[in-house]
């Protein structure tokens, strides 16, 4: 947005400039840049009029427009949105790229991430054949190469560096390791290691409704009757859930209120996998773990993940 000519042969050398766009770094002077919600989406911008006065004042961080809101309410009465594109990257970009202050990024791409946690929450018993389809179904954009060994000095700088040249961009911390997916993901692998996962006793995806009521959609993560259990009509089930202590204080106390209502129909066992043992210092941890011992729910570290597995193995072996 350079000055007009006419203003530069008078000697103006500066004029403010506010936009809802973008500005070619070779530009200069006084702009407000990616005003929005933009003037295409019916913000401040396509209300103003010529003569109109607009505040500025950088130290406070304001731009105001000063019209008052009954002429405003008129002018946005009036106002009409642009066509919209007929159809391509063009109709794309109206219909889906956020506003500057929520990234400017499209819309869709923000639900990625929760949509290949459910896909792998969904598909965790054979992680395997999910990336195999994923593989066959995205060909054309997402190639998954096989995993090669090699030797570094400095792994996780050498991560980083791979990160930063093929994706471009940094990553600010490490994945957390203590979020409901990770642990069950951590549970899960455990239990395929040792030969439980797919044992014909231990169930995956347990509805409560059994026990609670049609249209209750809560489900344990696995469950199972011993082969001794088995073989007896009063033979008490045995579930498996995975929370996290410092996350999902909900969680705990859900699945007390879950577990109740089970033992009101038949014995039953649940314990609880969690990231790991708390502190007195963590006050939401802390809580999560007294509603579990309240209700007589075991708890099982992380650490100890295997332990249980080979326990659950040796009573379906039983």
């Amino acid at each position: 947005m350079p000055l007009p000519p006419k203003l530069l042969r008078n000697g103006v050398t500066d004029m403010v400039r506010i936009s809802d766009g973008r500005m070619s770094g070779t530009a200069y002077g006084t702009v407000v840049l990616h005003v929005c919600p933009e003037a295409a989406a019916g913000g401040p911008l396509a209300l103003v009029r010529s003569g109109d006065m607009i505040t500025l004042d950088v130290a406070k961080r304001i731009v105001q427009l000063d019209v008052d809101e009954t002429t405003l309410a008129a002018r946005r009465a009036q106002w009409t949105p642009p066509l919209l594109p007929k159809r391509g990257w063009e109709r794309l970009y109206v219909e889906h790229v956020q506003q500057a202050h929520l990234g400017a990024d499209l819309d869709f791409l923000r639900e990625l991430q929760p949509y290949f946690e459910q896909q792998i929450k969904e598909h965790e018993s054979d992680l395997t054949g999910y990336l195999r389809e994923i593989e066959e179904s995205l060909s054309n954009l997402i190639q998954i190469s096989p995993p090669r060994p090699c030797r570094l000095s400095d792994p996780q700088a050498e991560i980083q560096d791979l990160f930063t040249r093929y994706v471009g961009g940094r990553v600010s911390e490490l994945p957390k390791q203590d979020t409901r997916m990770r642990i069950k993901q951590r549970l899960t692998d455990a239990l395929k290691r040792h030969g439980v996962l797919d044992h014909r006793l231990f169930e995956k995806r347990i509805p409560a409704r059994q026990w609670t009521g049609e249209g209750d959609p809560f489900t344990f993560d696995y469950g199972y009757r011993s082969l001794r259990a088995a073989r007896k009509p009063n033979g008490h089930i045995k579930l498996i859930h995975a929370l996290s202590l410092k996350r999902d204080p909900d969680v705990a106390d859900l699945l007390g209120i879950k577990i109740r209502r089970v033992r009101e129909k038949e014995p039953a066992e649940l314990t609880a996998v969690v990231e790991a043992l708390p502190s007195a210092a963590d006050e939401v941890a802390f809580y999560s773990h007294r509603v579990l011992l309240e209700h007589e729910i075991a708890i099982q570290p992380l650490a100890a993940v295997d332990e249980l597995a080979l326990s659950v193995r040796r009573e379906l072996s039983a």
